[in-house]
């Protein structure tokens, strides 16, 4: 039997990586919010719990940046980040008293969003190495995160959380115990290495100094702000409207396979003004998504085929986000750039997670979700004056045109 190459071996497993880990991923945080809204009926709490959702990928993503600075440190990190995530997601639905819950709650959301940080240098370097695009890796992710919120929601409703999250945590260690079989040459450890160094050293005075992409990241924070605290309020509002769990489960794993037709279509999009115009169509479908959930009294049915319409804007995100950071920035800052803006659209979600289950008693969801579509259209405006940078190919064609221009012999008339 032929012995398979590193570099395919190491995307077969990436493969198997993001099976356990996705569909552990969603097992867990799909349902998080709604199981919340199982025992948790103080406003204040509720906002607590989930404002440390973007909260503490703020503080895992700030901690990961500063230490996680070479492929040895960025590996221990990673396993180590595994374990105590599959621990507290496995300690999960076993007690409802509400201080051991937020204990577990700041424990978990700690790890998760710098998790997929770390494991996007080792999806990157694999796929690189296999001659894969970045996309076509990240493809198995959304696959098997949609497989996964299709079956948690049939899970959930046959044997409750505590063992769905028992299930959850044990996938995240099964992928875990996969990830020590990948194998990576001396290259692939240097130029990891390399690019973080190229990143370490650019200082975030020098991002601050691009007018252009102030306006930009405010835009884009705002937004994605607005995508991930309407993601836990529909999240409320499905559980206050009695949607149950198998329901929630087929409506969100539709979103998937939104997001995933968008990463496959769009993936091969060079052009900055072509991301530009599919990031307006991504804030555009948000508008309309969150508008239906402003009307009142619609049926359940409604609002779960419009939740569909979430993973084409998110996909279009994907698409689109870090392409116009490196287009404005340029390579060197198009990762501090990068971060900066994650850090400040999730502070923004911490904060509107924080009021909105105490808006909402005070006026309605009505209200709430107006309130994000009329932050939808400020970021749609603000994007129009969000002036990008021609591409290097474009900047090449039009030097050469100039040097033969000069070069041409000067005819009198």
């Amino acid at each position: 039997m032929e012995k398979l190459a590193p570099s395919k071996k190491n995307f077969i497993l990436l493969i198997i990586i993001s099976a356990f880990r996705f569909m552990g991923d969603s097992y867990f945080y799909s349902f998080l919010t709604r199981y919340f809204k199982t025992f948790i009926t103080d406003d204040f709490q509720l906002g607590l719990l989930t404002a440390l959702i973007p909260f503490m990928a703020v503080i895992g993503n700030l901690l990961v940046s500063n230490v996680a600075t070479s492929f040895r440190k960025r590996k221990i990190i990673f396993l180590i980040w595994t374990v105590l995530e599959s621990a507290g997601i496995i300690a999960f639905g076993f007690y409802k008293a509400f201080w051991y819950v937020l204990v577990l709650d700041i424990i978990c959301n700690f790890c998760s969003n710098s998790f997929y940080n770390l494991w996007d240098t080792f999806l990157v370097a694999i796929t690189d190495r296999a001659g894969k695009s970045y996309a076509s890796g990240r493809f198995f992710g959304t696959l098997f995160y949609l497989i996964g919120v299709f079956s948690g929601g049939l899970v959930l409703t046959d044997i409750g959380y505590p063992f769905t999250f028992l299930i959850a945590g044990s996938m995240m260690i099964i992928a875990g115990i996969f990830f020590l079989f990948l194998t990576f040459t001396n290259e692939d450890i240097a130029k990891m290495d390399r690019e973080e160094d190229s990143g370490g050293k650019s200082t975030y005075k020098e991002v601050f100094k691009n007018k252009g992409f102030i306006l930009y990241m405010f835009v884009a924070a705002v937004f994605l702000g607005c995508i991930w605290a309407s993601d836990n309020i529909f999240n409320q509002y499905t559980a206050d409207l009695k949607v149950n769990d198998r329901d929630f489960g087929f409506s969100y794993g539709s979103t998937m396979i939104g997001e995933g037709l968008m990463l496959l279509l769009f993936s091969r999009v060079k052009k900055p003004s072509t991301f530009k115009k599919l990031l307006m169509a991504s804030i555009a479908i948000f508008i309309f998504r969150v508008t239906m959930f402003a009307i009142p009294n619609l049926n359940p049915t409604v609002y779960l085929v419009v939740e569909s319409l979430r993973g084409v804007s998110y996909g279009l995100i994907l698409v689109t986000n870090i392409n116009l950071i490196k287009n404005i920035l340029g390579v060197k800052l198009r990762y501090p750039g990068f971060f900066l803006l994650v850090a400040i659209d999730e502070l923004f979600a911490a904060i509107v997670d924080l009021v909105g289950p105490r808006i909402i008693t005070l006026s309605s969801y009505t209200v709430m979700f107006s309130s994000f579509a009329a932050l939808g259209a400020l970021c749609l405006l603000g994007l129009f004056f969000v002036k990008l940078n021609p591409p290097l190919e474009e900047n090449l064609k039009e030097k050469t045109s100039k040097q033969e221009e000069e070069q041409k012999p000067i005819i009198n008339a």
